[in-house]
């Protein structure tokens, strides 16, 4: 059992050596995060959390993003997720992303996710969590 665990939160902290950046912007305060997760299986990612860079240099946790089960609506594989923030702001509607697989490697996906911004484009990291616990931070920053 231990070492079930230990595989989890190795393939989670693996999962985080993805790349996040940002796409187009959709509407005037919500940009398009696009963030690669090896690992993403379906379920192995509970979700990310975005972390701000401080005037200090170092990061802070603002904004969870939570998804659901990946499933098929339509012919399109398909992740649910809501974003939940700790700076105030009220947490967003529910949305919902294509799932697109990395040829070659099924359990490596690319999600682009609409950002509910507050205020002015920011530096941030993300980390991807589930029960086995959380990774590291990414060695990629996206301005959101």
């Amino acid at each position: 059992m231990h070492c079930m665990w230990l595989r989890g939160l190795l393939r989670l902290s693996l999962a985080l050596a993805f790349a996040i950046g940002f796409g187009s912007l959709v509407g005037c305060s919500a940009p398009l995060l696009k963030i690669q997760l090896p690992g993403f299986y379906n379920g192995s990612v509970d979700g990310v959390w975005l972390w701000r860079r401080l005037a200090s240099g170092y990061y802070q946790r603002v904004c969870r993003i939570d998804f659901s089960n990946a499933y098929v609506a339509g012919g399109t594989e398909i992740v649910d997720y809501q974003q939940t923030c700790l700076d105030g702001r009220p947490p967003s509607p529910p949305w919902s992303a294509p799932v697109a697989r990395l040829p070659g490697n099924y359990s490596t996906v690319t999600l682009g996710l609409m950002y509910r911004r507050n205020g002015v484009p920011l530096t941030h990291k993300a980390s991807a969590f589930n029960a086995a616990g959380e990774s590291a931070l990414s060695t990629t920053t996206a301005q959101l």
